[in-house]
């Protein structure tokens, strides 16, 4: 069967991509790339955006305290105070 291939001079075009789904080589890799990136992008994100709310967690506590120190001073009376507290959580 290899013969019959060279002598019509149809060589057959086997994609060595293994995911390649069919489609071109070149595309294949192009596909397999471009997701390669979208996924280091995500991962990116995902990490700043949990630092983001991890910052945010120690922001909100810090307000909290000043609050409560303002409160205990007498500076805000205690509707401000529930209000602030309910505002910052």
């Amino acid at each position: 069967m290899h013969s019959m291939f060279f002598r019509y001079g149809v060589m057959p075009r086997y994609n060595r991509c293994w995911f390649s789904l069919g489609l071109p080589t070149w595309l294949s890799y192009l596909i397999v790339i471009g997701l390669s990136a979208l996924a280091i992008v995500l991962i990116v994100l995902l990490i700043l955006n949990l630092r983001k709310g991890k910052n945010r967690f120690i922001e909100d506590s810090e307000a909290i305290e000043i609050i409560k120190k303002r409160y205990a001073n007498g500076e805000i009376d205690k509707e401000t105070f529930e209000q602030l507290k309910k505002d910052l959580r």
